[in-house]
C-alpha cells in the first residue's frame, strides 16, 4: 500500500450554464455574490463560469468575478469556459459586443 499523500480538489459548476435549471437564472450581481461565497466562504478549490461571449450580462459577470477574484487572491481559482468558433460567428459576436 502506498504512503504517499492524495489532495482532492472541489470544482463548482455552479455558475457554468445560463440557466442553472429550468426558469433559475442569476443576475450578473448574484453570480459575483455566488462566485465570492463559493470561494471565501465555502472555500471551493475552483468554479467554472460560462463563457463571456454568451451575452452581455454573462461577460459583465465573469469580468466582475475576475476582477473581485484578482484583488482577492482567487485569481487562479476562477476558470472560464471557451468554445471553439468559426471565423464568422466570432466576427457576429465581436460586431455585438463592440456596438
Amino acid at each position: 500500500m502506498s504512503t504517499d499523500s492524495r489532495t482532492i480538489q472541489l470544482m463548482d459548476t455552479t455558475l457554468r450554464d445560463g440557466e442553472q435549471t429550468q426558469g433559475v437564472s442569476f443576475t450578473p450581481t448574484e453570480k459575483v455574490n455566488i462566485a465570492k461565497f463559493l470561494l471565501n466562504s465555502l472555500r471551493v478549490d475552483r468554479i467554472e463560469v460560462a463563457s463571456a461571449r454568451v451575452s452581455h450580462g454573462e461577460k459583465e459577470a465573469v469580468t466582475n468575478i475576475n476582477e473581485w477574484a484578482k484583488q482577492e487572491g482567487f485569481d487562479g481559482c476562477v476558470e472560464v469556459l471557451g468554445f471553439v468558433i468559426t471565423p464568422k460567428a466570432l466576427i457576429g459576436f465581436w460586431k455585438q459586443v463592440v456596438v
